[in-house]
């Protein structure tokens, strides 16, 4: 009896670039189709395709310097290498030598809520909540 093997068609993710990347890849945003779960999975594709091994890679895994955002959240808070990453995701990938050093993000924590926060606690406060 021969078992069917079900074909399972590649992914289509949004990759963008930033910092010395998008130095190198010329433009910010790209589609790429890829087969695979992983973060392990997409970053041999984009290594390949972009032809970022040097800037991305070092003999111990990705670069320090470099920061990678997965539909807004970053990569280490949801799974690190082995985050998930679905069909239509947006994968963003940052590198900057000279200055940005990675913030720590509780876990789950997106930019967006954390843009949110920030712009709560720098709104004057209400003149009623005053006068309570």
């Amino acid at each position: 009896m021969q078992t069917s093997k079900r074909i399972v068609p590649p992914k289509k993710v949004i990759v963008r670039f930033a910092g010395d990347l998008l130095s190198r890849v010329g433009t910010f945003h790209h589609e790429l189709d890829f087969e695979g779960d992983t973060l392990r999975d997409l970053i041999p594709v984009v290594v390949e395709r972009f032809d970022l091994e040097d800037l991305l890679m070092n003999e111990g895994g990705i670069r320090p310097y470099v920061q990678i955002v997965i539909d807004g959240r970053f990569s280490y808070t949801v799974g690190g290498l082995d985050a998930a990453i679905r069909d239509g995701a947006t994968v963003s990938f940052f590198a900057f030598r000279g200055g940005l050093l990675p913030i720590s993000l509780p876990k789950g924590t997106t930019l967006r809520e954390l843009r949110a926060r920030k712009d709560a606690q720098d709104r004057p406060p209400d003149r009623a909540s005053q006068m309570a």
